[in-house]
C-alpha cells in the first residue's frame, strides 16, 4: 500500500532512477503523479471532547496553501531578524 502523504512511494528508488538517467523529470507519469499528489487537499480533524465540534486544518505538504502560509511565516520571522 502507498504512502498517501508521499507522491512517490519509494523516495530512494525514485533519486536512483533520476540520477541514473533510468527515470526523467519529463516523464508524462510523474509528472502527472505529482500534480495529482499536490492537489488532492487532506485535512486533520480535530474533534473538542467537551462539545464534539470538529475543527479540520489542512496538512503541510510541499506545494499546497498550508505549506506556503508556514514559509511565509518562517520567511517573515527572518527578514525581522535581519533588520534588527
Amino acid at each position: 500500500m502507498e504512502d498517501p502523504f508521499k507522491w512517490y512511494p519509494d523516495a530512494e528508488r525514485l533519486m536512483t532512477d533520476l540520477v541514473s538517467g533510468n527515470l526523467s523529470l519529463y516523464d508524462e507519469e510523474l509528472q502527472k503523479r505529482l500534480m495529482n499528489w499536490m492537489s488532492d487537499e487532506q485535512y486533520n480533524e480535530f474533534i473538542d471532547l467537551n462539545s464534539g465540534e470538529k475543527i479540520y486544518g489542512l496538512i503541510k505538504r510541499r506545494g499546497n496553501k498550508a505549506y506556503a502560509a508556514k514559509k511565509t511565516d518562517q520567511k517573515s520571522k527572518l527578514c525581522r531578524a535581519l533588520l534588527h
